[in-house]
């Protein structure tokens, strides 16, 4: 699909957390690519407010495990977070 989805999630690391935020970045190193991942709530998700994002990107086509840098601006601040992507079975 050449797609990212992203759920922000609360501190069980489970459950949807959403924020008011219209789009967040995802900023990958390796290929390096910039995605806007825009708000696409889910069923529950308060109005105004998304836990899930998404984005494409023709070079998400390829399967692989990615790492980068997540970005945003809630309520006027801007907050970010690294990640890396765990090996998986890809199937």
């Amino acid at each position: 699909k050449q797609e990212a989805t992203v759920f922000i999630l609360g501190d069980d690391e489970k459950t949807p957390s959403p924020i008011k935020a219209e789009e967040i970045q995802l900023s990958i190193s390796d290929p390096v690519m910039l995605v806007t991942l825009k708000a696409a709530p889910q069923a529950g998700d308060p109005e105004g407010s998304a836990s899930r994002f998404v984005g494409n990107h023709e070079s998400l086509s390829v399967v692989q495990e990615y790492a980068g840098t997540i970005t945003g601006v809630i309520d006027d601040t801007p907050y970010s977070g690294d990640f890396k992507e765990e090996p998986h079975d890809h199937q």
